[in-house]
This record gives structure tokens, sequence and C-alpha cells, in this order.
């Protein structure tokens, strides 16, 4: 199961990952970037999750994703880590060319409304695996178990039926 996610060159993926990138690379950038989170309307924003998700979401939801963030050291520290390591393009490109190895049945279940994950990546990447199915969630961003999860259910539903009847 794919949904909407990095592939081939697109990392930082769209405006919101050059955000994310960048704010890791400033002292305190990302504790800051998560307070800003909270904050409904500047969630709402291109550059925060307005290009993510095309619903609001939950602000015990956004939470629960910057609580471990803002609280722990750890996880804030290994967060840095992450963002600052280097990812070239050329390795994304490579491990997502490797996807033509995995032989099992695959759906990818893409948002083709969506402006941060390119819509024809989700295509590519079914073309790619070798028992790949396409599917879209209309209405959707890249959050789509978020904006249309009655759609995303249905299609997931549909393909374990189907994956298990072979």
């Amino acid at each position: 199961m794919i949904l909407p996610c990095e592939a081939f060159d697109n990392f930082p993926p769209g405006l919101p990952g050059t955000m994310v990138a960048l704010a890791a690379r400033l002292p305190g950038g990302l504790q800051l970037a998560a307070r800003q989170l909270r904050i409904g309307r500047l969630r709402r924003l291109p550059l925060l999750f307005g290009q993510m998700a095309r619903r609001p979401l939950p602000d015990d939801l956004v939470r629960g994703w910057t609580e471990p963030l803002l609280n722990h050291p750890d996880i804030r520290r290994d967060l840095i880590r992450y963002c600052r390591g280097p990812l070239p393009k050329e390795a994304l490109v490579r491990n997502t060319e490797a996807l033509r190895e995995f032989t099992g049945e695959t759906l990818v279940l893409w948002s083709p409304d969506n402006r941060v994950m390119p819509p024809e990546h989700g295509h590519r990447l079914a073309e790619l695996l070798p028992a790949g199915r396409y599917a879209e969630v209309p209405g959707a961003y890249v959050l789509s178990m978020l904006d249309e999860p009655e759609t995303v259910a249905r299609e997931i539903g549909e393909f374990l039926v189907s994956a298990t009847g072979r």
C-alpha cells in the first residue's frame, strides 16, 4: 500500500518540505515550526499544512504529532539529525527504482488534487511495481486518509479482498 509520499526526485517535497528543511537548519527552528502548527490559522497556510490537507486538521491530532518534538530532547535530536542529513536526489531515485524488485501486489492510492506529491508520481509508481495497481482519492491532498477517510478505507478494503481472492 502506497499513499502520497516522497518518490523519485521529490525531496524535500514541495513548499512544506522545503520549509521543514529550512527550519531544521535554524537553531530552535523545528520547535518554532511545531508551535506554529498548533495554531489553526497558521496551520492552514500553504507553507505549513495548507497544501498537505484539504480539510482542517483537529487540534488534538496536531498536538499528538508535535508533543514528542517539543517535549522529548532525544526525539528532537533525532529529527534534527534526519532533517539535516544528506539525502541526494540520486539516492531517492535509486531507492524508488528499487521497488521494481518487489513482486507483491501493491495498491498505489494517490491524490490527484495534491500539489506536494506530483500526481504523475502515483502513476509512475504503479507502473514501476510489477504487481502494482493505481487508484485515486479525488478531493484529497497529501493526507488523503484524513481528507477522505471513507474513500481510502473503501479502496484499501477492495484491494485486500481482491488480493486475498487470488
